[in-house]
């Protein structure tokens, strides 16, 4: 037996299923070691280790730096009597970080956990977009009708980072794959299927005609395939798959955290609370020290300024003296918001759409029903200039285009009307011995000196003109160069001088 194949076999042998869980002998160690249950297990921090290793990473954290330090150590030393070397070691404390050797210290600045991006030194948990399709199967009779769920998915974005229109356009493609699945199991008559989606992008991409990118053509291909569908815009808050796609975060920080959660599916009162705990991290990084003065009862200015106060759930509010008036709590103590932060943006968006897209002060006027935002105006006009639809609708005219340069005729030296330039205005009502009549006048402009000379004209015909040009030249000589529009009468009378 050669090297290669005695580790193969040492594997396949020793191959146990236990507890609802594989485990194997390492091939590089003759006996097969249990993890040491006797050495340090009863620390709370190192119990916890069971349920915080996922495959070969360690996700776990400590109530301090001396406690992360520590559990470091003993998790090393556990770990190195099991022939497993801990490395790449990460944590948001810079002082946990020098505490911890080199050898065994990550250099990243951020890492990945369980597939999501972690920034090591401001603690934040990118979590990835979702999409998701609900299938509802509706039943009717003479005396009733009834609606029932009946099929759900959720699919998380793809690591490879993908827009926003080609997202909703996956959305149509899983709720087109489901229903064709439902369909099968069923094994009943179905009269008709609806594909209802909240995006207007992804009915455009699947009605254009236009050439479509390679990725978006081939799933329009596989969605209009599916002709027993009638697929429709359906508005966001009547949608809803929509409830899926939101407070996936919070669930998947319980589970990170193994935290017991009753409830199986995303209900209000979730979104509220994952709503809240995303206020508080933004308050949190932007007036950390406001909190410690708060809750050491020290005075600060912004607290001062506002009179801030901490709420149940950890919310920075501001207090005033409306405090007994018959108001909303977010009108009575708003919730303080930082201006330059993408939650502050976001709000701002959502009551500039609740209002039909009004002007800065009643946004800001909206927003302050439960939020107080520092530089408010700016901030809401900050955000006001990035919507599409304002834009698109107030926007101003196209700018000018780049004046040309003066012709020469316009620039060079010359005597006055050299180069002159003409047109008729009017009509002008005359009083004359046989009544009131209609003139015109001629305008002769010099190209140069804009200097103006007015002749009468008492018709339009091309008579009359020439008889107006022969006036001027008799009081101001004969020009080098006329200008005009393409008036019959004035092409005439080209014609007729250089045929003379």
């Amino acid at each position: 037996m050669n090297d290669d194949e005695l580790p193969m076999r040492k594997f396949k042998s020793t191959l146990t299923f236990q507890d609802g869980r594989y485990s194997v002998t390492w091939p590089w160690k003759e006996e097969n070691p249990d993890l040491p249950e006797n050495k340090g297990l009863e620390l709370d921090d190192l119990s916890r280790l069971k349920h915080d290793i996922y495959v070969d990473n360690i996700i776990t954290g400590a109530s301090s730096d001396e406690q992360a330090v520590d559990l470091y150590k003993e998790a090393k030393s556990m770990f190195k009597d099991a022939s497993m070397n801990l490395r790449e070691w990460s944590s948001s404390s810079e002082k946990v970080n020098s505490l911890i050797p080199e050898v065994d210290r990550s250099t990243e600045t951020e890492t990945k956990v369980l597939g999501h991006v972690w920034g090591i030194k401001s603690d934040i948990l990118s979590v990835k977009s979702a999409y998701a399709t609900a299938i509802y199967l509706q039943q009717e009779n003479a005396t009733d009708v009834k609606s029932n769920l009946i099929f759900a998915k959720t699919r998380l974005a793809p690591v490879k980072a993908m827009t926003i229109p080609r997202l909703e356009v996956m959305a149509v493609l899983i709720g087109v794959r489901c229903l064709k699945f439902v369909k099968t199991q069923l094994m009943i008559e179905i009269s008709q299927e609806y594909l209802w989606t909240d995006s207007q992008v992804a009915l455009d991409c699947i009605n254009i005609k236009k050439q479509l990118p390679v990725f978006v053509k081939n799933r329009v291909k596989e969605i209009k395939n599916n002709n027993c569908s009638i697929i429709a815009h359906v508005d966001t808050k009547n949608n809803p798959a929509d409830i899926a796609t939101r407070a996936i975060v919070l669930k998947f920080i319980r589970k990170l955290k193994n935290l017991k959660d009753d409830a199986k599916y995303l209900t209000c009162d979730g979104l509220r609370e994952a709503e809240n705990l995303w206020i508080v991290n933004v308050q949190k990084n932007i007036y950390n020290k406001d909190y410690k003065n708060i809750q050491k009862k020290k005075p600060s200015g912004l607290q001062r300024q506002l009179r801030l106060v901490i709420d149940n759930n950890g919310l920075l509010r501001c207090t005033g003296r409306l405090g007994n008036f018959c108001l909303s709590e977010g009108e009575r103590q708003p919730i303080l918001l930082p201006h330059k932060e993408e939650f502050t943006e976001l709000v701002i968006q959502r009551a500039h759409k609740e209002c039909m897209h009004y002007g800065i002060s009643h946004t800001l006027s909206r927003t302050k029903q439960t939020y107080w935002i520092t530089r408010g105006r700016s901030a809401v006009k900050a955000a006001l200039n990035k919507c599409n639809v304002c834009r698109r609708y107030d926007g101003g005219p196209y700018k000018m285009p780049v004046m040309a340069a003066l012709s020469s005729s316009r620039v060079q030296k010359s005597s006055a009307f050299s180069r002159t330039g003409l047109d008729y205005l009017g009509h002008l009502n005359i009083k004359t011995s046989n009544g009131n009549r209609k003139v015109w006048m001629c305008l002769f402009s010099c190209m140069t000196t804009r200097a103006i000379h007015l002749e009468v004209i008492q018709d339009l015909n091309t008579e009359e003109f020439l008889m107006c040009l022969q006036r001027f030249i008799s009081q101001r000589n004969t020009p080098i160069e006329i200008a005009s529009d393409n008036a019959a009468q004035f092409k005439l009378a080209s014609k007729v001088i250089n045929h003379i």
